[in-house]
């Protein structure tokens, strides 16, 4: 595989690695694809709030509810 020249940057998830059993992603011309695959259980869709922007997308996950 020929070595790419170009600048490397990182996605950073604060505080969602607990909740993740896997990760992939998919690449064309374009876009590139990020699939996260959640633990069964672990989290609810109301912890993930998803927020966009003009130029960005913001993900937030809360913390569950104590009672």
């Amino acid at each position: 595989m020929e070595e790419q020249k170009g600048k490397m940057f990182s996605i950073i998830l604060r505080g969602l690695a607990p909740y993740i059993s896997q990760v992939s992603y998919e690449r064309n011309a374009e876009d590139l694809s990020l699939y996260l695959g959640l633990r069964e259980g672990d989290l609810k869709p109301e912890q993930l709030v998803v927020k966009r922007g003009n130029s960005d997308l913001t993900i937030i996950l809360t913390k569950p509810e104590v009672k």
